[in-house]
């Protein structure tokens, strides 16, 4: 969160971040704690319990995408991230009754699986953990800053009308259920609806990179770009349109800054033409390695 001051008055704006490569166990522990620490709030464990049956009806729909990413265990993540924040024991040899203590070293150990699952999750899994960290993190910021007498912080903020929302990437879902909600009882609701299209924008990202695997592409790559003046900024340009479709802006910031997205194929290529464009001009322009290399913002429309 940021303030900023408007007509003399203090003001927030609620940044909510891109969507990152892999998530904690911090972070997840905040969602398990985010749900104790409302327990007349079961807007996560519905939620949650909800995902696959969207998973079926986007298989229903649109097979090609649950198809093409099949390899991804997209359901089986979803309803194992379900039974994870329930409590409930995941492992399939799990078949007979067993003491609290035998209870308790299941359930470390599905937590350890879950964990190690964390540093490669697909998209179809780690979007909706996303937002719903997000959704959190700002549910324990209301809890934090209420107010005495105060039942509904939320909605006190937006009757004070001194906060805004804003999102990039993934972050943006999160940012409207926020911005949409008047009350608490629509967040639970937005909320929800904002994971749900979450975990179907990253069914998509993986369903892409499967595509570009299929194509003879490699693992698509991103590289953030910076730059002083419009000439270096055209320059920019003329060398992704020489790519395309292999590359692309996907992110334009501002008017100093977007990141650039390749196919694993054209990476080298725009790495090098990228580099000879910054050596002739080394303080005026820059490129690194973007953190986030999957496509998660599709290119622009051509006509």
């Amino acid at each position: 969160m940021t303030r900023i001051t408007n007509d003399g008055k203090k003001a927030a704006i609620f940044l909510f971040g891109s969507q990152v490569e892999s998530l904690s166990k911090e972070s997840l522990d905040e969602i398990r704690s985010t749900r104790l620490d409302y327990l007349s709030r079961e807007w996560i464990l519905d939620t949650v319990a909800g995902l696959p049956g969207y998973w079926d009806a986007l298989a229903e729909k649109i097979p090609k995408i649950t198809t093409d990413i099949s390899g991804v265990r997209g359901r089986e993540l979803l309803e194992n991230l379900d039974a994870w924040l329930r409590g409930v024991a995941t492992r399939n040899d799990t078949t007979t009754a067993s003491s609290n203590s035998e209870q308790e070293d299941n359930q470390n150990q599905d937590d350890d699986d879950l964990i190690r699952m964390l540093k490669d999750l697909p998209s179809v899994a780690l979007s909706p953990l996303v937002v719903l960290t997000q959704l959190a993190q700002y549910r324990r910021y209301l809890e934090r800053n209420r107010q005495s007498g105060t039942t509904d912080m939320h909605a006190s903020l937006v009757a004070a009308k001194q906060t805004s929302s804003l999102g990039f990437c993934m972050g943006m879902v999160a940012a409207f259920a926020v911005a949409s909600a008047s009350n608490a009882e629509q967040l639970d609701k937005y909320g929800s609806v904002a994971v749900r299209l979450a975990m179907l924008g990253g069914a998509l990202i993986d369903a892409q990179d499967a595509a570009n695997k299929q194509l003879g592409l490699g693992p698509s790559r991103s590289y953030v770009t910076a730059w002083h003046a419009a000439a270096q900024r055209e320059q920019l340009q003329r060398i992704v349109d020489s790519l395309t479709p292999d590359a692309y802006v996907s992110v334009l910031y501002d008017e100093a800054r977007a990141t650039v997205t390749t196919s694993g194929r054209a990476a080298s290529r725009l790495l090098r033409q990228l580099s000879a464009a910054v050596s002739r001009r080394p303080r005026s322009a820059s490129v690194a390695t973007s953190t986030a290399p999957s496509r998660k913002h599709a290119p622009p429309q051509r006509k």
